[in-house]
């Protein structure tokens, strides 16, 4: 699929990248850097306990309450809608771009609506190393709400309704988004998926708190050497500026 390259209904602003000088950072400390760049831009973000590659990112469209997504509430079906994504980082990030799916149902061309799956070439083809995740939600995903394409769709249904009568579109995303993208409903979907798991808020005080908690409960005991390193890169991570 291909995504326009003139993003409608996208407000103004511009989303962070990295400088060259941060480049160099390993690749444990680039992923808490992302993590927490999304929580300081005012994202809700939940961490896997024990994998630094999995996170969830509660996403409202709301351009008045939450101001993180750049959405024209004018232009942007969307708006009013809740939604958890499930975001995925491959061991070479950010060499190779994240995945990202949505956890509860939308109604949209562009993504699967059992499995949440998102059509996204923009973001799989064009991502660069220097591209953060907050430059992904801010603005792939928010050109992807903004913006679906409907010429190659993975929800036929969505597509066809689209282009044939696009008031129609706005009104079932509308009964959609009350039937699964409300506060309550997008809640029950994150403590469905995340049930018997352990997840975080991975603020940098909560970072530095696992870390002393871990060293004192292995006080006479030396970590080996590469969970020892693990966590050097995590307190590196937390001591670097985000802005």
């Amino acid at each position: 699929m291909t995504q326009s390259s003139a993003p409608i209904g996208i407000a103004g602003g511009g989303a962070k990248t990295y400088e060259p000088s941060l480049m160099g950072t390993s690749p444990t400390q680039r992923k808490f850097l992302d993590v927490v760049d999304l929580s300081a831009n005012g994202f809700e973000v939940l961490i896997a306990e024990n994998n630094v590659n999995e996170l969830y990112v509660k996403l409202h469209i709301d351009p008045v309450k939450y101001t993180q997504l750049n959405v024209s509430k004018e232009l942007c079906p969307y708006i009013g809608g809740v939604w958890w994504l499930h975001i995925e980082l491959p061991e070479r990030y950010p060499q190779a771009s994240p995945s990202v799916a949505f956890v509860n149902r939308i109604f949209h061309p562009n993504v699967e609506e059992q499995s949440g799956s998102i059509c996204l070439d923009v973001l799989n083809q064009t991502w660069s190393p220097m591209f953060t995740l907050t430059h992904a939600l801010t603005n792939f995903l928010t050109q992807l709400l903004c913006y679906p394409n409907p010429h190659d769709p993975m929800n036929g249904e969505a597509a066809g309704i689209l282009i044939q009568d696009e008031e129609q579109f706005k009104e079932k995303v509308a009964r959609h988004i009350q039937q699964f993208a409300t506060e309550t409903k997008a809640e029950e979907s994150i403590n469905r998926e995340t049930r018997g798991r352990d997840f975080y808020n991975p603020d940098v005080d909560a970072i530095k708190k696992k870390k002393l908690r871990n060293s004192s409960n292995s006080a006479k005991q030396e970590p080996p050497v590469e969970e020892k390193k693990i966590e050097d890169d995590i307190s590196s991570a937390s001591d670097i500026d985000l802005d």
